[in-house]
């Protein structure tokens, strides 16, 4: 049971891993807590719990990690500055002194400590401290389940019942949240927060005192000050004292920061010329090619040469218009390369994999990349058109598999020739998985895990035996179904599903006879901030434009905002409030020239039914993720905050949501009219 709890321990830390470089921090946070309770003496966990609660705002749950880790590890230098950092962004600086003086102590020649602790002490001489101790390391309560028997209890999934709603708002103190800073990635300089280009700094001041600007220091030099704007009160209860929260937003350009390692700082000045810091060291890589990436709404480049500010040249961009249709690799696959690097039985459980890869890419040069133990087996298959060979050995020493950094670079360049459009490690344990990244394929799909952050594509299929917790699925069908998810990603299944029994009949309540041609704006969308300010004047240029009756679908407050005055009489508008019979909605979506619509359920219907789609996508997630797939276009905006998933704090954009706003009439006129007949034009 010992070996079962440490393989479900390294489980769930693989997935907590996974969480925060995704940064899902509330998810990789209930992770950690999760692994902990199989560890709770393991204060490397404890301190990574500590970082996710911090970026998911719940900074006293982090405080109580970092509690037990210093308790665990009480002579942690770097423990000791984080610890620092953390109080001294909480605006506790007595406590954070001490924790600046304990990393000093223990590690006397370090600099950094030593200029945090100078930095602080000048600091403390100009205001006043509020210190505080840190709480006893004591577990959260449990809800409360009296009520039921030990029998009941065992039958239910108590985390999915509603937690204990707190009596008084929660509190909050004076703080500087830093919400994204590049992506984790692995480099020799090992797992750092790494900007490439045109980068997105956000996050948020919570403060007594207005805050007025931003910078952002590397290596102590300014580049980048601007006016914060987006600031308002939060909610009385929230604090001792009347707090307000600023937003920033910040886009900078590190296109001509040559690549390495840096300081960077953010910093936020208030009305009194307070400033409140958050520091981390950083690396700066080569930024991503536009054309590279032709798909994605985050890689965007500042024009060599022009003058104007990054935001100015982005913002005046036009909007990306692309097919709904689309496809993992639109330009085929020449070359693949799969590799199984470890043991002659691993390659034997793999050969149904092999054979299913060899069904799915008929045409493709498929290259298999093998150890000496399994490459002369690999060569008898008759499934692949080329064996390579390459030593993976164990090291008994380390307890894992190595690669030389000589043997590294001849593999490398003897995989490039091939330029590879796919590449996939069969191994299921993760070792073998970092060398896809010699491969320089443009699409590299393994089981997933989070030792390398180049990863196109994931997969995980586990089995469990109830009692020993391990796998009880065969290792070949394992290995099978990370093909198969494969397969599955090479081919939208998607299509047209129409419905035969609906009638035109139907459209009649709405002012619409069976013979007229319409179109139909659904103007609404579960998450407001996603929603399209321009339907209005939209409206106006379509009936201006074509001789289409439009009809306007949308709640009481959104379906008729912006309309013109004089247009609300119009015959050929008809507008619809309120939520409709489900038959009458899939008929108007149905029988419609033309949706156009924010990224909603309605889009996805219209989709379905076959109807030509345009949607106004917001970039808080990838269109190519959530657009509708069998008919229409996608309109979206390229800029660097893209990906931002904002849902619940809808406050906390700091660019006026951009990435819808900025779209402009006449674009999605223009896509609308693409599907409009040359008869109903004007």
């Amino acid at each position: 049971m010992i070996q079962a709890s440490k393989k479900l321990f390294r489980y769930l830390v693989s997935r907590a891993d996974a969480a925060r470089d995704e940064r899902r921090f509330g998810d990789a946070a209930a992770l950690y807590e999760e692994a902990l309770r199989l560890n709770p003496s393991n204060a490397a966990i404890h301190i990574q719990c500590g970082h996710m609660h911090k970026e998911a705002g719940q900074r006293a749950q982090a405080e109580l990690h970092y509690a037990e880790a210093w308790r665990l590890t009480p002579a942690d230098a770097d423990l000791a500055l984080q610890l620092g950092h953390f109080y001294k962004s909480d605006g506790r600086l007595e406590r954070a002194r001490r924790s600046y003086r304990r990393a000093v102590d223990l590690a006397p020649d370090w600099a950094v400590a030593r200029e945090e602790l100078a930095a602080l002490e000048a600091a403390i001489q100009r205001g006043v401290s509020d210190e505080r101790e840190l709480p006893a390391m004591v577990p959260a309560p449990a809800p409360a389940f009296s009520h039921l028997s030990a029998e009941q209890i065992g039958r239910l999934v108590p985390p999915l019942a509603p937690a204990p709603r707190p009596l008084a708002p929660e509190s909050l103190s004076e703080a500087l949240v830093v919400r994204r800073l590049g992506r984790p990635e692995a480099g020799f300089w090992g797992r750092l927060s790494t900007l490439r280009g045109v980068e997105a700094i956000r996050g948020c001041a919570i403060s007594e005192v207005a805050v007025t600007h931003v910078e952002v220091l590397l290596n102590g030099l300014r580049i980048h000050r601007a006016r914060i704007s987006e600031g308002h009160a939060l909610p009385e209860g929230t604090g001792p004292r009347p707090l307000g929260k600023y937003v920033f937003n910040e886009w900078v350009d590190f296109s001509d920061v040559p690549p390495g390692v840096y300081t960077l700082e953010i910093q936020v000045v208030d009305v009194i010329e307070g400033r409140r810091t958050h520091k981390e060291r950083i690396a700066v890589a080569e930024p991503p090619l536009e054309e590279d990436w032709p798909d994605s709404d985050f890689v965007v480049r500042a024009a060599p040469g022009d003058i104007r500010p990054v935001e100015e040249q982005i913002r005046t961009r036009p909007s990306m218009v692309r097919s709904a249709r689309r496809q993992l690799l639109p330009q085929g696959i020449r070359n693949a390369l799969v590799m199984r690097m470890d043991q002659l039985g691993d390659l034997i459980a793999s050969i149904p994999a092999i054979r299913r890869l060899r069904e799915l890419m008929p045409d493709a040069n498929l290259v298999g990349l093998f150890t000496p133990a399994n490459a002369d087996l690999a060569a008898t298959l008759g499934l692949l058109d080329e064996v390579i060979v390459a030593d993976f050995p164990d090291d008994r020493a380390e307890r894992r598999r190595v690669m030389s950094l000589d043997a590294q670079e001849e593999l490398r360049a003897r995989l490039s020739s091939y330029e590879f459009d796919v590449a996939i490690d069969l191994g299921q344990s993760g070792t073998s998985r970092p060398l896809l990244h010699l491969t320089g394929a443009k699409f590299t799909h393994a089981t997933a895990g989070s030792e390398w952050s180049t990863l196109s594509s994931e997969f995980v299929s586990n089995t469990h035996d109830r009692w020993t917790l391990h796998d009880c699925t065969p290792h070949s069908t394992k290995v099978l179904a990370l093909v198969e998810s494969f397969g599955a990603l090479l081919n939208s299944r998607t299509s047209v599903i129409r419905r035969s029994e609906l009638s035109r009949t139907r459209l009649a309540p709405y002012g619409l006879a069976a013979e007229d041609r319409f179109l139909v704006i659904h103007t609404g969308a579960r998450i407001r901030f996603s929603q399209w300010p321009g339907y209005g004047a939209l409206v106006q240029a379509l009936l201006r434009r074509t001789s289409l009756h439009i009809v306007l679908i949308g709640d009481d407050s959104t379906v008729e905002a912006g309309l013109a005055a004089e247009i609300s009489g119009e015959p050929r508008l008809h507008v619809v409030h309120g939520r409709l019979p489900f038959d009458d909605f899939d008929a108007l979506l149905s029988f419609a020239t033309v949706v156009i619509g924010n990224d909603s359920g309605p889009k996805h219907l219209a989709s379905l039914r076959g109807t030509p789609t345009v949607t106004l996508f917001s970039a808080r997630i990838n269109w190519t993720e959530w657009a509708q797939e069998n008919v229409g276009t996608v309109i979206s905006r390229k800029l660097p905050c893209a990906g931002c998933a904002i849902l619940h704090n809808a406050d906390e954009c700091g660019r006026g949501y951009a990435c819808v706003t900025d779209i402009k009439v006449e674009e999605v006129v223009d896509a609308a009219l693409a599907y409009v007949q040359p008869e109903d034009r004007r």
